[in-house]
């Protein structure tokens, strides 16, 4: 939620409007007066996306983040860009995919927007950059880690060309949300809801590890509140609510009205669990829900430090119990969980 002024119209540029974060992202700039152009790949999914979510899709350039030409074109006459437009994968099969969408694609759209002299450049980059760390706290200055896995790697090599691209004293804003989660956009859930439907299935959830759970639509009413040209690079962590997994398992409790037990499972029982589930899955080809590099940043979550989104971009959080229940109910509705584990938050 946010309680200051809204940012001066402008005609933006929204990269991967048709995933979960850039469809809620171009809501909340079409709702703050300015005129969104989308780049993606298919006008189709961003009708069941973003159009879902009422926002006009009639500036549309069809096509891909790492066609540099492409990009151009869609970035010429427009003022600022938000680039959401990422690929996440578990396995090698996707792991090209994901680097040329991730590295080349930031490269492209950041890049060609600050040879252009676009202002603000906001690019959504991700907790995983900054995590596992030993700090007791994470903040937008904290320093960018190797991260687990080829997608924390596509991602910091992003966030590394990013921080360049700052260096040099383009307009480069960079938002770190963590755990997304909220109401889905049309077709598409954050990946946040889909590590939920197992432990609300099963009933159960182990007690070690945190979450820190941001709402896309809190995430979103950032990215809008960002768009303010004028005030040079900046870095906003977007982390939420820190939620150690017994106060998870509250939330879910309180969200459905039903009995989540927890589970002792220490943390190196977890590490395995995900190695293993990791492999399994592989070998039957299918993606993994949880795997170990999944169960290292649960271990070893940290809490976050909003304090300088809150205070300068004047958003606040909404009550996490919201943003549980409408998760969930985003979950039965896709027939993701059964009616009977969502309880009264299907109602």
């Amino acid at each position: 939620m946010v309680s200051s002024a809204p940012p001066t119209p402008r005609r933006v540029l929204v990269t991967g409007g048709s995933g979960f974060i850039g469809a809620h992202s171009a809501r909340a700039l079409a709702d703050a007066g300015h005129d969104v152009r989308f780049l993606v790949r298919s006008r189709d999914r961003l009708a069941r996306t973003a159009g879902a979510l009422g926002v006009p899709c009639d500036d549309v350039v069809i096509g891909d983040v790492t066609d540099e030409a492409v990009v151009n074109e869609a970035l010429e006459g427009c003022d600022a860009v938000l680039h959401t437009a990422a690929v996440v994968s578990t396995g090698a099969a996707g792991d090209e995919a994901m680097a040329a969408t991730n590295e080349q694609g930031t490269r492209n759209v950041l890049g060609g927007a600050a040879r252009l002299g676009l202002d603000p450049i906001v690019h959504v980059s991700s907790g995983s950059v900054l995590y596992p760390t030993d700090d007791a706290v994470v903040g937008p200055e904290s320093p960018v880690v190797d991260g687990l896995g080829p997608y924390a790697a596509s991602k910091v090599a992003a966030e590394r060309f990013a921080r360049h691209l700052q260096e040099a004293g383009a307009p480069v804003v960079c938002t770190y949300p963590m755990a997304v989660a909220g109401p889905p956009a049309g077709e598409r859930r954050g990946e946040a809801a889909g590590g939920l439907p197992p432990f609300l299935k099963a009933g159960m959830i182990t007690e070690v590890g945190a979450w820190s759970m941001v709402d896309v639509r809190d995430l979103a009413a950032v990215h809008a509140a960002a768009m303010e040209p004028g005030l040079g690079p900046r870095r906003f962590t977007c982390g939420g609510h820190y939620l150690p997994l017994g106060e998870l398992s509250d939330l879910m409790e309180q969200a459905t009205g039903t009995r989540i037990r927890r589970i002792p499972v220490p943390g190196d029982v977890m590490l395995a669990f995900g190695a293993l589930n990791e492999r399994l899955s592989r070998l039957l080809g299918r993606a993994a829900t949880f795997t170990r590099d999944g169960m290292v940043y649960l271990v070893r979550c940290v809490p976050v430090d909003d304090s300088h989104t809150t205070d300068e971009l004047g958003v606040s959080f909404r009550d996490p119990l919201e943003t549980m229940r409408d998760t969930i109910r985003g979950l039965a509705e896709a027939g993701s969980i059964p009616l009977k584990k969502a309880g009264r938050a299907a109602l």
